[in-house]
């Protein structure tokens, strides 16, 4: 059981990984608004990030969706995670569970 815990939580870490990386790819496409740092949060202040929102916002969400629909970005083993949305989910119990299940799953 206990195993099945760590097993779950390393794969939750490595899902929020995998869509980070996507969203470094993307946004460094373009070399005029390749700035990382636009990706994480506290960083809404920094010069230049709303043009940069307005304009790379729409295109991280349609070319790095895990629905399945755009094969821009393959997400491997944690396109279910991503899909699934329990990667943006609020609900810590909705989040333990899945792991848990995807951990107990993949322990045989």
């Amino acid at each position: 059981m206990l195993a099945s815990h760590i097993v779950g939580a390393f794969w939750y870490l490595l899902a929020v990984e995998r869509r980070d990386t996507c969203w470094q790819e993307l946004v460094c496409t373009d070399a005029v608004r390749c700035n990382k740092n636009f990706l994480y949060c506290g960083n809404q202040r920094m010069d230049g990030y709303d043009a940069w929102a307005s304009a790379s916002g729409a295109s991280l969400q349609v070319n790095c969706s895990a629905d399945g629909s755009n094969g821009a970005f393959d997400f491997g083993i944690y396109q279910n995670a991503l899909s699934s949305d329990i990667v943006s989910s609020m609900k810590f119990i909705s989040k333990y569970c899945y792991c848990l299940w995807w951990g107990l799953q993949n322990l045989r």
